[in-house]
């Protein structure tokens, strides 16, 4: 059986090994994150019954596609497209290998989902936004997310930067909204990064499990967005933005070379819920895969 999700796709992926400054990694370093007693690593912990979760594709009558959860809840799958997640795509999640784009963009689309539901419970029938999946209402962020092609996509020009590549990946989504707007990175493809916008803050971090610092994907997210507010006519998103590089001890460390992918998604999960990236580590990582693969297989187009 093949299991499909929603999100967005691309043929290109990849950024240069140039644009990443590695900090020395060391295992003994003191200050890493460290996993409390009363804290539980449980990716994606904060799904209600999650048992019960299935996730369809229906069609509503506007035409537009929805994604309904069992147990009755339909939600918007506003700019997204489609792929098969079967068994060997899976199969990097059994092991300590490397996560592939595909799991990594179905990820992003079940903490999508996740978002998109808290928003329908939280606010009135005539609150909702489309391509906003959640709105800081009950302590949940606001929040859009992208796939691992966009980044591809805006740097694939000869000046390393083209916003008319991605001009429409956006254009359903309601960016100077949120709180929170999701990139995951694929650098070289050997390291798995995430970057996150701020609107509200005005700021761009770049998150890497291994202490790494990215200023040229900073600048061109910074750029992006200051294309998107002049697209738009929103002054909010135009000028200067915060730019930081967060990587260990602020957030949990990886320690091998091959959970990368695992430490962006848990990054993801802990940022989408309103918390702060914590509560796992390196021992953590095949338990999250276990979960990540456990949630993906019981999602259905």
């Amino acid at each position: 059986r093949k299991d499909l999700l929603e999100v967005t796709g691309s043929i290109s992926t990849g950024v240069d090994s140039s644009d990443l400054c590695l900090e020395q990694v060391s295992e003994s370093y003191g200050g890493d994150v460290e996993q409390s007693e009363d804290q539980q690593c449980e990716f994606l912990s904060s799904w209600v019954g999650s048992d019960a979760i299935v996730v369809s594709q229906c069609h509503g009558g506007d035409g537009s596609d929805r994604v309904e959860l069992k147990g009755g809840s339909t939600v918007k799958a506003a700019g997204l497209g489609s792929f098969a997640l079967d068994a060997s795509t899976l199969k990097c999640l059994d092991s300590n290998t490397w996560l592939n784009d595909e799991v990594i963009n179905a990820v992003m689309a079940v903490l999508s989902l996740r978002s998109a539901r808290n928003v329908q419970d939280n606010l009135p029938d005539d609150d909702e936004e489309e391509g906003i999946s959640s709105g800081r209402h009950g302590g949940h962020p606001r929040c859009a997310y992208f796939s691992s092609f966009f980044y591809a996509m805006l740097r694939n020009a000869k000046d390393g930067y083209s916003h008319e590549n991605v001009k429409r990946w956006g254009r359903r989504k309601n960016l100077g909204a949120c709180d929170r707007i999701f990139f995951p990175i694929n650098v070289s493809n050997s390291h798995w990064c995430l970057a996150v916008v701020f609107p509200k803050e005005k700021c761009i971090k770049y998150f890497d499990s291994l202490g790494g610092r990215n200023s040229n994907c900073l600048n061109l997210l910074e750029r992006y967005m200051q294309d998107e507010g002049a697209l738009r006519g929103e002054e909010a998103l135009q000028g200067e933005w915060n730019k930081i590089n967060v990587g260990p001890p602020e957030v949990p460390r990886q320690h091998d070379g091959s959970s990368c992918g695992v430490f962006a998604c848990a990054y993801a999960d802990c940022l989408s819920a309103g918390r702060q990236p914590s509560g796992f580590a390196q021992q953590n990582m095949m338990a999250i895969r276990r979960s990540m693969r456990h949630f993906l297989e019981r999602c259905r187009m």
